[in-house]
């Protein structure tokens, strides 16, 4: 039989083994495990009616510890806990990659290039438009970026000539940047024509936001 206590004030680590051993000599008790950085207490007995009483506890914390306070866990608040570590871990996942995201936008329709530029700013994500291929070939020769956006259809150069320009000049380098194609059209054999350029993914015309960002956040992860 297991049970799980909450210590608040826990300021001794001292103070905190010495609690550990104390509880381990009460009769029943099979193992007691103090971790002062959580600062929770865990008991294990064989039996539910050998474990300690609540005031019993208490009354051996206080005498290390008079300030602090033993609450018992309840299955409640254990998954509650464990539900916000996993949103807290989340966050700063995200602002880790926020952090670290530049991304080269190649679209030559303004009105789509301010809108994807509006989107990705709230995200807060460092985004720099151009309007050819041969101009996405220039800056990524000047410039360092996680990611690049590629409209396939462009005039001046295409996207997938200005990919193949990419993969060309990373050979000198030994690097590889992930590009994702945007197409007008979904057309049967777009995907594989857009993959044999050197492309790492595509999405098509009219672009799903929300599927778009899961493209990139799935890449953006494996850097």
């Amino acid at each position: 039989m297991e049970k799980q206590y909450k210590l608040s004030g826990l300021g001794c680590p001292v103070c905190a083994s010495n609690i550990e051993q104390k509880i381990n000599d009460i009769p029943g008790v099979r193992n007691a495990t103090v971790n002062f950085a959580t600062q929770t207490l865990e008991i294990e007995t064989e039996t539910e009616n050998e474990i300690p009483l609540l005031s019993e506890l208490e009354e051996i914390v206080h005498t290390y510890e008079p300030e602090t306070t033993l609450k018992e866990y309840s299955p409640a608040e254990n998954s509650f806990e464990k539900e916000e570590k996993i949103v807290q871990e989340k966050k700063v996942e995200n602002e880790e990659i926020k952090k670290r995201i530049k991304i080269l936008l190649a679209e030559d329709n303004q009105v789509n290039q301010e809108f994807l530029v509006v989107l990705f700013t709230k995200k807060g994500w460092d985004i720099t438009p151009v309007n050819s291929g041969l101009e996405a070939v220039n800056f990524f020769k000047t410039n360092k970026y996680d990611l690049i956006l590629m409209d396939v259809e462009m005039a001046e150069m295409d996207g997938i000539t200005a990919t193949k320009e990419i993969r060309k000049l990373e050979k000198e380098t030994n690097t590889h940047i992930p590009i994702i194609a945007l197409t007008a059209y979904a057309m049967k054999g777009d995907r594989e024509k857009c993959i044999a350029a050197g492309m790492d993914d595509y999405i098509s015309k009219p672009i799903n936001i929300q599927e778009l960002f899961n493209k990139i956040e799935k890449i953006l992860k494996k850097l």
